[in-house]
């Protein structure tokens, strides 16, 4: 997983150039190091919504839906930092 990074701000990974987080990297995080994984996959999700111009939406999907969050859960994290 280290080398499965992203890179700014075309947010492709840096080692199989799949869109990031990529399915090496999602599959790789271990469900114990899933909470902490939220908030800085959060703070990345609002970063790629500005660097890549994309709808909040579509940026919830890429970055959070594989941890353990639910819908409702994704969209309050994204309202609560004003991109919803």
């Amino acid at each position: 997983m280290s080398d499965h990074l992203p890179h700014r701000p075309t947010w492709v990974c840096l080692d199989c150039a799949d869109p990031w987080p990529c399915p090496t990297y999602r599959r790789s995080l271990p469900p114990s190091r899933q909470p902490l994984a939220v908030a800085v996959l959060t703070h990345q999700a609002v970063d790629a919504i500005h660097d890549l111009d994309e709808l909040p939406e579509r940026m919830r999907r890429r970055f959070l839906w594989f941890t353990p969050l639910t819908e409702a859960d994704c969209l309050a994290v994204l309202q609560e930092t004003g991109h919803v």
